[in-house]
């Protein structure tokens, strides 16, 4: 039987770059589904149009409207395809008009000369230390506030505080799938896995408030596609970096136990 998330996140053909899929009520959060879904599917449209040995390498989107459950239809357009890059934009719409608008880089491994592949060096970031999810309690499934779509996740906080506790501007949980079945960390499941958490910013204030995700840049790094085994956290790393004029910047991290980065994203986010 296919996982929950997996046929969510599926886009179906239905000719001329345009794909059909079904939102559905236990993905949402608030007014609509969570973005993270959102780009999920934009992503495995895309993939459907693109080389395949050109990897997802970024995606920019803009959440234009919330996605309300029910149909949808994703647009694609090949906007350049170059020797070793394909740029494609894509737009889904609902029944109230467009929802989200993306452009999407794929590109393929750039053969370098000897003389640069010896010198260049890779800069790695150090995950920040996190408490590990075996010695942390799953929070309760029917925990108040919490969106609709976090039940089918199992969370942990690693690092930091809840939202409206007055804490600090960073945060980190540790999140698995409740349901078996995803065995594959790809891009789609990790813009899924960036965008679960509340916005870091909401553990800075003394209550809760609403908020709503209005654009975000995705970065997605060589370890994608990797195998997920069915007993494995992801730490997931939200740090406010600005907030002002009711907006917030905030850097989402995406990283293995042992310390990998896996993607990583810039998102905006409107208080409401």
């Amino acid at each position: 039987m296919t996982h929950p998330f997996l046929r969510a996140a599926t886009a179906s053909p239905a000719g001329d770059g345009r794909f059909a899929v079904t939102f559905t009520q236990d993905w949402t959060q608030g007014r609509g589904v969570y973005g993270g879904l959102v780009t999920a599917v934009v992503l495995n449209a895309v993939r459907q149009v693109v080389d395949p040995r050109r990897r997802l390498r970024a995606v920019s989107l803009s959440f234009c409207a919330p996605a309300r459950p029910g149909p949808a239809t994703v647009t694609t357009r090949l906007v350049r395809e170059g020797a070793l890059v394909s740029t494609v934009g894509a737009e889904i719409e609902g029944d109230g008009g467009v929802i989200a608008s993306a452009l999407v880089t794929c590109a393929a491994p750039r053969p370098l000369p000897d003389d640069v592949r010896a010198t260049a060096t890779v800069w790695r970031v150090t995950m920040p230390e996190a408490t590990a999810p075996t010695d942390v309690e799953p929070l309760p499934v029917d925990m108040p506030l919490m969106p609709v779509f976090t039940r089918h996740l199992e969370w942990r906080y690693g690092l930091g505080d809840p939202p409206g506790t007055a804490g600090t501007s960073r945060v980190g949980i540790w999140l698995r799938f409740r349901e078996p079945g995803v065995t594959i960390v790809d891009e789609a499941v990790a813009v899924a896995l960036l965008d679960a958490l509340p916005p870091a910013l909401l553990s800075t204030l003394p209550a809760m408030r609403p908020a709503a995700s209005v654009e975000w840049h995705v970065q997605f790094f060589a370890g994608l596609p990797r195998p997920l085994a069915a007993d494995e956290d992801l730490l997931v790393t939200a740090e406010t970096v600005v907030a002002e004029d009711g907006y917030a910047e905030e850097l989402d991290q995406l990283w293995t136990r042992d310390g990998v980065l896996l993607a990583q994203a810039h998102q905006t986010i409107a208080l409401l």
